[in-house]
C-alpha cells in the first residue's frame, strides 16, 4: 500500500485526468443544440440534449478541482515531477509496465486510424475490382467501411502478434497464418453485420 504522500501525488494525477475528461465532455455537450425552435416546437435550455452532459461534466470538473486542491494542501505537489518520472521509469523497466505502454500505444494508433481516415481510398480499389457488386463486400466500397476495416485489420494483427501465446504447439507460419486470418475475418464480419443488418454507421 502506498504511503500518504505518494497517494496525494497520485490524487493530483487522477484529478488532472478527470479535469481533462470533464473538459472534453463539456466541449462535446456545447456542440449539441441548446434551446431554440425545432420542428416548430420551442425548446428551453433545461430540456435540451446538452443539459445532462453539461451537468455531469461540470460536476466532474468540480470534483477534479477539489481533489487537486486537497492533494496540494497535503503536500502532494512537493517533488511531484520527480515522482512522476520515477514512476514512469519503474513502469518501463517492469514487464507489465511495458505491456501497458504497448497496449495504450496500439489503442491510440487505432483511434488515430479511425479518426484521420487514412484508408478511405481503399474503397476505390474495392470498386475497381467490382467487389461492391457482391453483397458481403458492399460496405467496403464506402470510405467509412474501408477505413474501419483496414484500421481494424492492422490493429488486430499487431495486437495478436505481440500478445498471443501459441497453444497446442501452434508455432511458426501456422501461428502467423491463424492470427492473420482472425485479424481479417473478425473485422470483416463485424463490419458487415453492423452496416448491413444492424444499420449502425461505422466509425
Amino acid at each position: 500500500m502506498l504511503s500518504e504522500k505518494p497517494l496525494r501525488k497520485a490524487d493530483i494525477i487522477t484529478g488532472v485526468i478527470l479535469l481533462i475528461l470533464s473538459a472534453a465532455i463539456i466541449i462535446e455537450a456545447l456542440q449539441m443544440p441548446i434551446g431554440g425552435t425545432f420542428a416548430g416546437v420551442e425548446n428551453t435550455w433545461y430540456v435540451s440534449p446538452a443539459s445532462f452532459p453539461l451537468i455531469i461534466g461540470s460536476l466532474l470538473a468540480v470534483c477534479a478541482v477539489y481533489l487537486i486542491v486537497r492533494a496540494v494542501k497535503l503536500e502532494g505537489a512537493k517533488d511531484f515531477f520527480t515522482y512522476c518520472l520515477s514512476q514512469i521509469r519503474s513502469s518501463l523497466t517492469h514487464p507489465a509496465g511495458r505491456k501497458l505502454v504497448i497496449i495504450i500505444g496500439l489503442l491510440l494508433s487505432y483511434i488515430a486510424f479511425l479518426s484521420l481516415h487514412w484508408f478511405d481510398d481503399v474503397s476505390n480499389t474495392v470498386q475497381r475490382l467490382s467487389l461492391h457488386h457482391v453483397y458481403v463486400f458492399r460496405y467496403l466500397a464506402t470510405p467509412e467501411g474501408a477505413n474501419y476495416f483496414s484500421s481494424s485489420v492492422i490493429f488486430l494483427f499487431a495486437f495478436t502478434q505481440y500478445f498471443h501465446r501459441p497453444a497446442g504447439g501452434l508455432k511458426g507460419w501456422k501461428r502467423h497464418a491463424l492470427l492473420s486470418a482472425i485479424s481479417v475475418l473478425f473485422p470483416f464480419l463485424m463490419g458487415f453485420l453492423f452496416s448491413e443488418y444492424l444499420k449502425v454507421p461505422l466509425p
